[in-house]
């Protein structure tokens, strides 16, 4: 067994490390996307090869007053 797991190991290690790709994913309810918000995004983008921001579309007043669209939209301007 320790041969095949050093031989797996050895492979991911050999590989082309010119060829990954990090990606940063950033989470949040972002209800209302504030200033602060863009600015860890921003952040975020230097630091990774692709940032992606993720949110749900929960809309369940007061606590979540935006759906997706509506976030998308604010976020946008």
């Amino acid at each position: 067994m320790d041969k095949l797991v050093k031989t797996i190991v050895d492979g991911i290690l050999a590989e082309d490390k010119s060829k990954m790709k990090v990606v940063g994913i950033y989470g949040g309810r972002f209800q209302p996307f504030g200033p602060h918000h863009l600015k860890t995004f921003k952040w975020l983008e230097k630091q990774v090869d692709d940032a992606y921001i993720t949110t749900s579309d929960l809309k369940k007043p007061p606590r979540h007053p935006m759906n997706f669209k509506e976030k998308v939209r604010h976020m946008s301007k």
